[in-house]
């Protein structure tokens, strides 16, 4: 299994801003393996340093940095007992739709610079690939803020790849398989006869109704609660059987 992280921390530094990365859904500090998510976020504070360092590095190279100019795609995970989405672990390849004031050509060379041409693969304990962007900017800043920017992202990756394993567990206990199969009842109660989450998602495009109909059943079955209940306890006995995940956060270097 291939993951790309090819650009790395300008998805904090670019597309999610300070305003991103205060999302911090209600279910959160329910979740163990969630609250070490967050205690692994950039704060605001080193996201502006990110941000300094980005720019006096663009700035050498005769580019101006501004956050603003580019568009990445940044998918954040704060509805996930909701009916939009099943998580998996986040691909970081994002090329940028394009730079505000540059044509085409210029706006390459300006994300050449700040990402860089090349990349190196880091070989993971699941066999898994980790690819990190060499030689722009972004490895500037992310050194300067992360110290080892190999281990937090490998820290990254190993917190990313545990939440979408416990909502998978979650999802096959007979627990959730009730409650989805009550959840299914209580929606077409409702208006919106649905018999799994995928179809309600691609309905709620355009139409509320869905979205109102779920959070009516979500209140009436306890649907969020239950999910939390059942999800929290898979995440304590993973903590326990692989300290691995808990460490690769305790042992990460600071400046």
């Amino acid at each position: 299994m291939l993951v790309g992280v090819l650009v790395s921390i300008e998805i904090f530094g670019a597309g999610a801003s300070a305003e991103g990365n205060e999302i911090h859904p209600s279910w959160a500090d329910d979740l163990p393996i969630a609250v070490l998510q967050k205690d692994l976020s950039p704060v605001p504070e080193e996201m502006e340093r990110w941000r300094i360092e980005a720019e006096a590095c663009m700035a050498s190279k005769g580019y101006i940095y501004d956050a603003s100019m580019v568009d990445y795609a940044l998918a954040v995970d704060e509805n996930r007992y909701g009916i939009t989405q099943e998580p998996s672990v986040v691909d970081r390849e994002m090329p940028p739709v394009g730079v505000e004031g540059l044509g085409p050509q210029e706006s390459a060379s300006w994300h050449e610079a700040l990402v860089g041409t090349e990349s190196m693969e880091i070989e993971l304990s699941d066999g898994s690939t980790l690819y990190l962007s060499t030689g722009g900017c972004v490895e500037t800043a992310d050194e300067a803020v992360f110290v080892d920017r190999v281990a937090y992202f490998e820290a990254v990756y190993e917190i990313q790849t545990a939440l979408a394993q416990s909502w998978e567990a979650a999802a096959g206990t007979q627990r959730i398989r009730s409650l989805l199969d009550e959840w299914s009842v209580c929606m077409a109660a409702n208006g919106a006869p649905f018999d799994n989450l995928e179809e309600a998602a691609e309905a709620t495009i355009g139409d509320p109704s869905v979205v109102l109909a779920h959070n009516g059943c979500d209140q009436t079955l306890s649907y969020t609660q239950t999910w939390v209940e059942v999800e929290s306890g898979i995440q304590q006995k993973m903590l326990s059987s692989n300290p691995i995940i808990r460490n690769s956060i305790a042992d990460l270097p600071h400046d």
